[in-house]
Formats: C-alpha cells, structure tokens, sequence
C-alpha cells in the first residue's frame, strides 16, 4: 500500500466566497481540491464570476466554487466518519462534477479530461485538464438538483469503496458457471485451507451424532410458538413445469426465506434499482445473486445425488406411511444414508435422498454474502442476515426438511461461492505508480505550490 504525504506550501488571500444555497454543504474534516485547468459549456468558456462548479456524491453536494478562471479549485468533502458527512464520498470513489449556468438556470453533466478517484488522506490535491458540456452527450436539468445521476453515463464503469464495477455481461450469471467451478476446486484443494475443512468435518461429524435428538428437541418451534411443521406452502403457477409456491402461514414463511424464488426476487430488485438509478454496483449484485444461486444450486445437487440422505420426515418408516406420521406428530427419526443411490429412483422419490446439503442455506448464504461484500457501508445487512438464516435452519428443522449436519457443508460452500461471484464482478482500484507531483496553481483568492510525493 503506498502512502501519501502531501507537502503543501500556500500563500493565500482568503476571500469570503458567496456560496450560493443551491450549493451547501458542509464542512469535513477529509477533503480534496479539484483544480480546474479549464471548463466549457459547449466550446464556450464559463463566465468567470459568474458560472458554478458543483461536486456530489450520492445525490449530495458535497463541494461547489463559483468558476475564478484557470486552476479554480473544487473543494470537494469526504466522509470522516461524523454525522454531518454521511453519504459523502470515499477514498477511491469518484465525485460526480456538474457545471451550473447561473444566468440560464440550468445544471450540465460534465465531463472530464481524466478521472481520478478520491484520494486517501486528510488533504488531496487533483488536476483535471478539462471540464466540459458536450452536446451530443450532455443531460441538462433545470430548477432542480433531485436527478443527479451517480456517475456520467459515458463511463466504463462506476467506483465504490475502492473498487470498480462495470456492466455486467448478459447471462454471465451462467456462463461464468465453468469458472467459478474452477475457483472452488481451488479452495477445497487447496492446502491453505486444510485446517478449515478438518474443522469442518469435526463439527459435521459431531452433529451427525447428535441429529436425531437436535430433531426432537427443534419441536420447541411449534410446543412454544406453535409455528407448523407441516408443509403448508401454497402453489399459484406452475410456468415451464416448476411450482411458484408461497407461504401459507408464519412456518411456510420462515422456509421461504430459503427458497429460489426469494434470491430471484431480491437479485430483480437490486436489477430494478440499478436500471433506474443506472448503478453498476446494483446490477453487478443483482447478476452476482444470481450467479451464486446457479453454482450453488449445482453443486449442492450433485452432492446430493452422491450421499442420498433421507430428510426427517422421511426417515420415520421406509413405507409410504412417513409424510403422515411426521405429520401426525411422530418424531421417531432414523438418520439414514444411501451413497450412489439408483437415480431412478433418486427422481421418483426425492426427498428420502436429497438432505445432504441443503441447497436453501447455500444459496441464501451465498446471497447474503454477495449484498454484504458489495456494500460493506451498511453493516445492519449482516446482523439481519444471520438472523434470518438461523430462523430458516431452526425451522427447516422443525419441517423436517433437514438434519442440523446438512448446514455447516452449505453455509461453507455458499460464503465461498458468494465471495467468487463478486470477485467476478469488481476490480480492485490499483494505487498510482507515480512517485512525485510538483504543480503551481493559483486563482483570484489563492496561489501556491503542490507537492504530492507518494513513498513505496
């Protein structure tokens, strides 16, 4: 990691600016100077004095200075962790930049000669050649500051916390299948990982032992809070031979929180999201989401196809007879294994060989993953995440979906599967290669000299 020392020598003449109230914003501690060589609205210079340069940050403004002729510089806010400068930009983001013209009313897009990410530390100084309205590019808005779009619309991609998200690709959620298979071979074989994948088999194993009775005593669910456990989903649709199914009380819901159709719907919201606020971040999650759901879904089928296990509500009696009894109240489980069963039979009667691993877990944990990786700004996502995961476990425990052993394979697999997907979808910003920067600058209120050194 390089780091910066910034060098400032200053002389100035600090003169009370009119900051405009279209304009506020408020004072951090972190902040960075955008000079501007030179600025245009289609070819025509911007009237000094007069015309504003404007910086935001999520929809937030977050620095402006009335345009004072070459080398007017932006100061442009960070976030410092205080309340007052929440939701501004971050080290390695970029700040959106739009020019006002005061006489017309009227906000453009601008764009940049170079863009150059917000730099780390207290203090930065950046030089941008150029800041100019294209006609066949530029979005106008006038009278209001609400539509500011994140980023130009021009750009390749988009910055987040360091990171670069571009569009992603259509159907890369599954033809990034092959790779991300790939990847996963290399974690399990790989011996950096052999204490975790011995203790994984360690707890597997103990729980193993124990399942039956973690079984019995999960029937808390229903003798405390008298949630089902019974199957009490309901089918609406059948499109292309697959059941749409949805809660039918508060037990169904809580095993919903696993299904497909939820990590669909949440990956379609995140699409939504990005689509209108054109967000790279939220379509790269909504495909990543998507993405792990189909390698999850993969891999935990095969497994299931290689180890056979008969779920709970199954391994009552090895007749027809144990749906009911389950349903009747009978808990008299047998935890049961049939290794390479017949695939016939396999299909004709899936649930007496499909527990091991559960497929419900991997995949929200996989989801789960790729919205916390992806936003790490919103910390409350994983509190309320393994909330609902522990909640989804307890009661597919208490349906007799699965046994307490089928989770610790499929939290593993769908946190890694998570992390490759969004590894897929971002790259990390490398730090600049050059080692000094000595520029002069100067304007009607300021003049000086920068000195940017960066130490290896």
């Amino acid at each position: 990691m390089k780091i910066k020392l910034f060098i400032i020598i200053i002389i100035s003449i600090t003169i009370a600016n009119d900051i405009n109230s279209k304009f506020e914003f408020n004072q951090s501690t972190i902040q960075a100077f955008y000079f501007i060589v030179d600025a245009n609205i289609y070819g025509e210079p911007l009237e000094e004095g007069v015309d504003w340069i404007v910086a935001y940050h999520n929809g937030l403004c977050i620095g402006a200075r009335k345009w004072a002729g070459p080398y007017t510089d932006i100061p442009v806010m960070g976030d410092d962790g205080s309340n007052y400068s929440r939701g501004y930009i971050k080290s390695g983001e970029l700040p959106v930049f739009k020019i006002y013209d005061q006489s017309e009313d009227i906000f453009y897009n601008a764009n940049l000669s170079e863009q150059i990410p917000y730099p780390k530390g207290m203090v930065g100084m950046i030089t941008i050649e150029l800041l100019d309205v294209l006609l066949e590019s530029s979005e106008i808005t006038q009278h209001t500051l609400s539509n500011n779009q994140l980023y130009n619309n021009n750009n390749d991609y988009q910055v987040f916390n360091d990171y670069q998200y571009g569009k992603p690709k259509r159907f890369s959620y599954i033809t990034s299948l092959p790779h991300d298979l790939n990847q996963y071979k290399k974690i399990v074989f790989n011996k950096k990982y052999f204490r975790e994948f011995i203790g994984l088999s360690l707890i597997t194993g103990i729980l193993i032992y124990f399942d039956e009775d973690l079984i019995k005593k999960s029937r808390f669910m229903y003798d405390t809070f008298n949630i089902s456990y019974t199957d009490n989903m309901k089918t609406i649709a059948e499109p292309f031979g697959q059941p749409i199914r949805v809660p039918g009380d508060l037990g169904s819901a809580l095993y919903f929180i696993g299904d497909g159709w939820t990590q669909v719907s949440i990956s379609m919201s995140f699409y939504c999201f990005g689509k209108i606020k054109n967000n790279n971040r939220a379509l790269q999650t909504s495909n990543q989401i998507l993405q792990g759901l189909v390698s999850a879904g993969f891999l935990t089928q095969l497994i299931k196809h290689i180890t056979g296990r008969t779920s709970p509500f199954k391994s009552i009696d090895w007749d027809s007879h144990s749906t009911n009894e389950w349903n009747a109240g009978n808990i008299d489980v047998n935890d049961r294994w049939d290794f390479f069963p017949n695939q016939i039979e396999y299909h004709k009667y899936v649930s007496s060989y499909d527990a091991f691993p559960s497929g419900h877990l991997a995949a929200f944990m996989s989801t789960l993953t790729v919205i916390t990786e992806n936003y790490p700004e919103y910390p409350i996502i994983k509190p309320i995440g393994y909330t609902l995961m522990t909640l989804l476990s307890i009661q597919m425990m208490n349906n007799g979906v699965h046994w307490a052993s089928d989770y610790p394979l499929s939290i593993a697999m769908g946190y890694s599967l998570g992390k490759i997907a969004v590894n897929n979808g971002k790259k990390n910003i490398e730090s600049s290669q050059i080692n000094y920067i000595i520029e002069p600058y100067a304007n009607f209120d300021t003049i000086g000299l920068n000195l940017t050194y960066y130490l290896k």
